[in-house]
């Protein structure tokens, strides 16, 4: 399983790329075009995400997968904590997070960015 678009606006991560590889723009940029991100928030790490590694399918991450890559993720932490808080099991593919997050060739020592 990957994540791999926005499903509130239906539009796939290899576009959004496509727009900001063509513009040189970044995630408001990817905003104001398609409107992603507006809704419920939760393809903004992402969409973060895929402009930092140039991925267009991530695996599923959770908050400190994306802490990692200095992406904060409000939204994203908001809804693991009442998953949690009801007794839901919250589970991700922490091995695929991990090839990801731990990439040398990524640099992380960058500020982490708020969504």
């Amino acid at each position: 399983m990957s994540v791999s678009s926005c499903i509130c606006y239906r539009t796939d991560f290899a576009s959004l790329k496509a727009i900001a590889d063509a513009s040189g723009g970044g995630l408001q940029e990817l905003h104001a075009a398609t409107g992603c991100g507006s809704r419920c928030g939760l393809c903004i790490p992402y969409i973060r995400a895929m402009l930092l590694t140039g991925m267009v399918e991530l695996p599923p991450m959770l908050p400190n997968d994306f802490k990692k890559l200095g992406i904060r993720c409000s939204t994203l932490e908001r809804l693991v904590t009442q998953l949690e808080s009801r007794g839901e099991p919250v589970t991700h593919d922490a091995e695929a997070a991990a090839r990801l997050t731990d990439s040398p060739a990524l640099r992380l020592d960058q500020p982490a960015q708020n969504t």
